[in-house]
């Protein structure tokens, strides 16, 4: 769609109130509560919709317009790595040997193809 001339506007409205209103339909219909109970938990939610729905999502729709669509989604391998850096910088978590291995797999990877494939 993106690549047919759908702005990145209406195709975020569309989607992402979609998504809004079949998560609320089916939070009513199995009685499971999808807001946080404690007050101070409003604000990680709020971050969480702003930074990798409007942040990271939006981005790979926009990029969906200018690259194949393997290409722009790949970008989501970099995402686990980068938030588990930041998890070590901001909550001080141990990075262990092991997960820095994936993390530089999941990189590679990710960088080979945007590199190889973003031009054809």
């Amino acid at each position: 769609m993106r690549k047919n001339g759908v702005s990145l506007a209406s195709y975020t409205v569309v989607c992402y109130g979609t998504s809004s209103v079949v998560l609320l339909t089916y939070s009513l219909i199995s009685r499971q509560q999808i807001l946080p109970a404690e007050q101070s938990s409003w604000i990680y939610l709020i971050l969480l919709g702003l930074v990798p729905m409007l942040g990271g999502h939006t981005v790979i729709n926009y990029l969906m317009k200018y690259m194949k669509s393997y290409v722009a989604t790949i970008i989501g391998f970099a995402e686990a790595p980068g938030a588990t850096i930041l998890a070590s910088l901001i909550l001080s978590q141990k990075i262990e040997v092991n997960v820095v291995v994936g993390m530089a797999i999941a990189f590679s990877g990710a960088l080979y193809t945007v590199k190889e494939f973003s031009e054809s």
